[in-house]
């Protein structure tokens, strides 16, 4: 049921950073948080954010636009391009899982 949970995590934490933007990453990992509250939601929403994001680059990364892009970070930064969609999908799961805890820390833990 837990892997269940955390797929359709993933899958509304995907559609909403695609119509959304980014701030949908941390208003679904409140909205989880807050209908769970338990101790274990923020790993749960940041597993499932971190998963929707690394769907959504393999999702582009057929594109050409995509590898000049990872191509060009690669350049910028002193780093593979790869390893900056990396950082880019640990990120999101920062980003939920402290959006998760501050949910949590708010309205307290039921279990």
């Amino acid at each position: 049921m837990r892997i269940l949970t955390v797929m359709l995590s993933a899958i509304v934490v995907a559609a909403g950073t695609w119509f959304g933007g980014w701030l949908a990453v941390p208003l679904c990992a409140a909205v989880y948080a807050a209908a769970q509250r338990t101790s274990r939601a923020p790993g749960d929403i940041a597993v499932a954010a971190s998963l929707a994001w690394a769907i959504l680059l393999v999702r582009l990364a057929p594109n050409p636009a995509f590898g000049r892009l990872v191509s060009q970070l690669g350049q910028i930064f002193p780093a593979p391009g790869l390893a900056v969609a990396l950082v880019a999908i640990l990120l999101a799961g920062v980003l939920a899982f402290t959006a998760a805890r501050v949910s949590i820390g708010v309205l307290g833990v039921r279990d």
